[in-house]
């Protein structure tokens, strides 16, 4: 089985960068829970329909941070947070 090109894994990738973001961009409208604002009912007769929806909602919202980290995440970033033995890890000025 041959393996992917350069350009067919750069092209996959710009695809899932593209997915990722309009995931996230569709929590970010699914955040404004205004259809359930006057909601009264309680979920397994404890939790708040609100509340409930927030702890589904900050499930989703990790899983797109995960996503972004595994498949949006620029190239290249990994090396800039600094090497050991910079002289630069006490966090002074010095």
């Amino acid at each position: 089985m041959p393996s992917a090109s350069g350009s067919d894994r750069t092209a996959a990738r710009r695809v899932a960068r593209v997915l990722v973001w309009a995931y996230l961009l569709a929590l970010l409208f699914l955040h404004q829970d205004f259809w359930l604002r006057d909601e009264p009912g309680l979920i397994l007769g404890v939790l708040p329909a609100t509340l409930a929806y927030h702890m589904v909602f900050t499930a989703l919202a990790a899983s797109g941070w995960f996503a972004v980290t595994r498949w949006a995440w620029p190239d290249g970033l990994e090396g800039e947070g600094g090497e050991e033995g910079d002289g630069n890890r006490g966090g002074g000025r010095g």
